[in-house]
């Protein structure tokens, strides 16, 4: 995946009438047994704009990402990170998004810490998963907010440094 949230996968298509692009190089099958095909998915959801990067855990870097579309009055909306400790007991932050990362104990931190915000606790799985809804309705369209996922080391996953960070999110309701 890529810092913009795109990933890419290649293939084969046996058949003509593939999607493409204006622009894409050989628009329409050609013949032949297979043509080849690379696909690229835009995985934020409209609304979301990634913040940064993760201060990587030991098992490599925090992800967070949202559940579902940011949309007004969605009381179902929530967040996911992976890749933190495993066990690992942190906070979820949500505020204002900061301009730019600001230093905290070695990780970036993308909430502004100068406004207010809100800290909630958060516990990985066994597999440094954690899910968090966020319950009740998230904004009118038009509110942005940011979030971002902060974990503690643990003896057996210390990170590079006293804290492993998510990515920052922007978040604005549609």
């Amino acid at each position: 995946m890529t810092a913009e949230g795109r990933v890419s996968v290649c293939g084969a298509t046996f058949y003509g009438g593939y999607p493409t692009t204006p622009g894409s190089a050989q628009p329409d099958y050609h013949g032949g047994q297979t043509d080849a095909v690379i696909t690229t998915f835009d995985l934020l959801l409209e609304g979301v704009d990634i913040l940064g990067a993760s201060t990587p855990s030991c098992r490599g870097p925090v992800q967070l990402n949202t559940t579902r579309m940011p949309l007004a009055g969605d009381a179902q909306f929530g967040l996911w990170c992976s890749g933190a400790p495993p066990f690992g007991a942190g906070w979820l932050l949500l505020g204002a998004p900061a301009s730019s990362a600001q230093p905290v104990f070695g990780a970036e931190d993308w909430i502004d810490l100068s406004r207010r915000f809100v800290r909630r606790p958060i516990l990985a799985d066994r597999h440094g998963f954690a899910e968090i809804p966020l319950g009740g309705a998230i904004g009118p369209a038009g509110f942005a907010f940011g979030a971002q996922c902060v974990f503690l080391g643990t003896e057996t996953c210390p990170g590079r440094t006293r804290l492993s960070a998510s990515n920052g999110l922007c978040i604005r309701v549609q």
